[in-house]
């Protein structure tokens, strides 16, 4: 149940496990939160969206690079392979 724009994060009912135990970073601003999104950054949810579709781009990219060379490698690997077998 979440309570009213406002107020204070400790009042919500705790809906998960790592909700008893700690608090996380926002993931737009990094302040810490109980919450995936901090306060502060809830009352700009326009600002939010635009930083996390930024984000997202960002790690999209990075997966894409990531997975072209493991690519490489891969087939590096099996070509390398076809020259030492005896």
């Amino acid at each position: 149940m979440y309570t009213s724009e406002g107020a204070d994060e400790n009042a919500i009912r705790k809906n998960t496990i790592s909700q008893y135990f700690c608090t996380v970073e926002c993931v737009c601003c990094g302040q810490l939160t109980h919450r995936g999104i901090c306060v502060d950054c809830r009352k700009r949810p326009q600002s939010v969206a635009v930083q996390l579709s930024d984000k997202l781009f960002q790690w999209e990219h990075a997966y894409v690079a990531i997975n072209k060379v493991r690519s490489f490698a891969a087939r590096t690997s099996l070509q390398l392979s076809f020259f030492l077998v005896p």
